[in-house]
């Protein structure tokens, strides 16, 4: 028993952390328009990027199922490199300013793609 709540408290943890990073280094883009206030709460929780998955497959389909979670995907590895910079994990290089990039200009072609414009 003592095991399984160590198992518990570690996701727990972990889930918690997730959520900070995801919301403090996706704030600009939901202050420059690029995250709805929607899409911003459900990528910071677990059960809310599994809820968006869901309609996204019930309302739009496969493909659009597919693109949503690529655009889940992508903003959170944005938020966590973004992350691992402030904590000097990998240094801000032109290589990182250009990963950062691409998963901005990632994010905005999946969202076009998933709202059918």
């Amino acid at each position: 028993m003592p095991l399984a709540a160590g198992v518990l408290a570690v996701v727990v943890i972990s889930l918690g952390r997730e959520e900070r990073i995801i919301r403090y280094y996706l704030s600009p883009e939901l202050e420059t328009g690029l995250l709805s206030r929607e899409e911003y709460e459900s990528l910071c929780t677990v059960r809310g990027r599994l809820e968006v998955s869901f309609k996204a497959l019930i309302k739009g389909g496969f493909g659009v199922w597919l693109s949503r979670g690529r655009f889940q995907q992508a903003a959170s590895e944005l938020a966590f490199l973004r992350d691992r910079v402030a904590r000097g994990e990998i240094i801000y290089d032109q290589t990182t300013a250009d990963r950062e990039v691409a998963y901005i200009k990632l994010l905005r072609d999946l969202k076009l793609r998933m709202t059918g414009q």
